[in-house]
This record gives C-alpha cells, sequence and structure tokens, in this order.
C-alpha cells in the first residue's frame, strides 16, 4: 500500500514537470516570434507576408526522419537570412543551440 503512494506521487510530479516544461516551450516559441509565422498558438496573430508553412506542416513533412532535431536546428543557422525571409532562407532566430532546439521538439510535437 505504501508503494502505491509513492508510485501516485512521482507520477503527479513528472505530469506536472512535463506540462511546466511544455508551457516554458510555448513561451519560448511566442518570444522568439515563431507563432506568428508557423502559427500553431490561437491567441497569436500570423503574418501573411511570411509565406512560412505551418507549425503542422513541418511536423508532418519531418516526422519520423532520421537526425530530424539536428537537421532543422542546422537549418534554422545554416539557412538564416539577412532581413526578410525568401522561399530558401529563414529570417535571422537570435536563439542559443538549445532554445533551438527546444523550439524544434515543440513543433515536432504537433
Amino acid at each position: 500500500m505504501r508503494w502505491f503512494g509513492i508510485k501516485a506521487m512521482l507520477i503527479s510530479v513528472v505530469c506536472i514537470s512535463s506540462s511546466m516544461a511544455m508551457d516554458s516551450d510555448v513561451s519560448l516559441y511566442k518570444k522568439k516570434g515563431c507563432a506568428g509565422c508557423h502559427g500553431g498558438l490561437p491567441d497569436v496573430a500570423i503574418i501573411k507576408e511570411a509565406n512560412a508553412p505551418f507549425i503542422d506542416q513541418i511536423a508532418k513533412k519531418y516526422r519520423g526522419q532520421p537526425d530530424v532535431e539536428k537537421k532543422l536546428v542546422e537549418q534554422m543557422i545554416d539557412k538564416a537570412c539577412k532581413g526578410s525571409a525568401t522561399k530558401d532562407c529563414h529570417p535571422e532566430l537570435k536563439a542559443t543551440r538549445t532554445e533551438r532546439l527546444r523550439l524544434v521538439r515543440f513543433m515536432m510535437a504537433h
């Protein structure tokens, strides 16, 4: 009986931690301006001129590919362009490599 109580408590802690991590990823996604171009959040208006793929399209396109996280993080860095984005480049994103990885993981969860 005692083991069941400890197990339930651990599960609760994991769920709360997971929820808090997701909230911080949503905040990062908003803060870095990703939602304005890629959508995915109901309270953020999308900039139509960005002509960027939506978050669910990105997840669908890359889901299941090997090394997808590394590939997308590198793409944000290597394809960065100065000024406005075009089809072949991503607007400059001032984010650390860790933040980029968090953003990729957030997008791939959709």
